[in-house]
């Protein structure tokens, strides 16, 4: 009688070896060390072996983590929209005033630059060509769904009169996200401006504006004599937050 097993007829005896899982922690590992590159240097321009050679591996070893390029910044990439979303709707679910709900969007985007920097530089730079891959759709689908969020909420705060009625809140969107996640760019989380800070003074930015405003009226302040523009102190902000009109249809996308 045969000592075989059944469906390993003729081969060899003893366990089958397996090939190891991969580790999650060197996946993580992987995955930062491409985002810094395709931050540093664009997706298109950064090749497998640069990411390999970066980690200290050869290009083969790096496929058995990730099965392609592709793959990396696709992971990279819903990663960050995944925390966006997540802290937006929970921003959504607490409910509030328009203007706090706005603020807390704010304060989830700039978070964000001291979490996924390098995937947000990369999101700003890549979207328009990954996004014409099937496999990378849900970028623009991702970015009309905070656009949405944007201008439902102007929207409301105009309704109750809270927010100016002539801002479009698709332009919001792109003035305070849109300007935010360009931060990536240049701002350095280990820098003398906290992400803290930087959410204030958007937010002052957002709501209070550039201009001095006395009796309702504004004033522009003048330089000092014997002083340029430019050595003159900071003017305190005020002036209303730019907002949208109410719209029948559905938020004009700006590209």
């Amino acid at each position: 009688m045969s000592s075989k097993r059944p469906g390993v007829a003729g081969g060899p005896r003893g366990p089958v070896k397996r090939r190891p899982a991969a580790s999650p922690r060197r996946r993580d590992e992987l995955l930062a060390i491409a985002a810094r590159l395709f931050a540093a240097q664009g997706y298109l321009a950064t090749s497998v072996r640069e990411i390999a050679d970066a980690a200290g591996i050869l290009s083969g070893s790096l496929y058995h983590h990730f099965d392609s390029k592709e793959s990396l910044a696709d992971e990279l990439l819903r990663g960050l929209l995944a925390a966006q979303r997540g802290g937006y709707q929970q921003v959504l679910d607490e409910g509030g005033q328009p203007r706090e709900m706005i603020a807390g969007l704010l304060r989830t985007d700039i978070g964000l630059l001291d979490t996924h920097l390098e995937a947000i530089a990369v999101f700003q730079a890549e979207r328009r060509h990954l996004a014409r891959v099937d496999r990378f759709a849900y970028l623009d689908r991702h970015r009309r769904w905070v656009q949405r969020q944007w201008a439902t909420l102007v929207g409301e705060g105009q309704r109750a009169g809270v927010f100016r009625q002539d801002f479009d809140g698709a332009l919001l969107y792109r003035v305070a996200h849109e300007s935010v996640w360009n931060a990536a760019h240049w701002f350095n989380p280990r820098g003398r401006t906290s992400g803290a800070e930087l959410t204030e003074q958007y937010l002052d930015l957002l709501f209070r504006g550039l201009l001095a405003r006395e009796d309702d009226e504004i004033a522009l302040v003048q330089a000092p004599e014997g002083r340029t523009d430019e050595e003159t102190d900071t003017v305190a902000p005020v002036s209303s937050a730019a907002t949208v009109p109410e719209e029948s249809g559905p938020a004009p996308v700006l590209e």
